[in-house]
């Protein structure tokens, strides 16, 4: 069971928590969570989130999310999610799953530095997303 707590550091309506929640639940089910899991997600702008990167990864440059499994939570970048769905064709709803559902994954250990993580963590998204 995961209990989300969403905050909002950015101006967007607040629609996002109950889309999360419903998904946390969902992905719960998919993944076969049996802990309790609390988690927090942070809707940022660029400057936020490049801030974040460069403290914590030492990387200066936005990012479209960022997840710490130390502290349980997951930082979106709401001004690059909005960027990536006028590049792709899909909506922002699919664009904020994805990067939530993204770093949850990261929070539960899973990773994408070698190809074949790469792979098992896309297939997870897809799995968690399209059902």
């Amino acid at each position: 069971m995961i209990k989300l707590e969403v905050n909002y550091q950015v101006k967007i309506t607040p629609q996002w928590g109950v889309f999360l929640q419903n998904l946390a639940k969902h992905a719960s089910r998919i993944l076969k969570i049996k802990r309790s899991l609390s988690l927090s997600v942070v809707f940022v702008d660029n400057p936020t989130i490049k801030k974040i990167n460069k403290r914590y990864r030492g990387i200066n440059k936005v990012t479209n999310v960022l997840s710490f499994e130390e502290i349980n939570e997951i930082f979106i970048c709401y001004t690059q999610a909005k960027k990536r769905v006028q590049k792709q064709q899909k909506t922002l709803k699919e664009e904020i799953g994805l990067l939530f559902i993204h770093g949850l994954l990261h929070l539960l250990g899973f990773n994408h530095q070698t190809k074949k993580e790469a792979q098992i963590m896309e297939e997870l998204q897809n799995k968690i997303l399209k059902s």
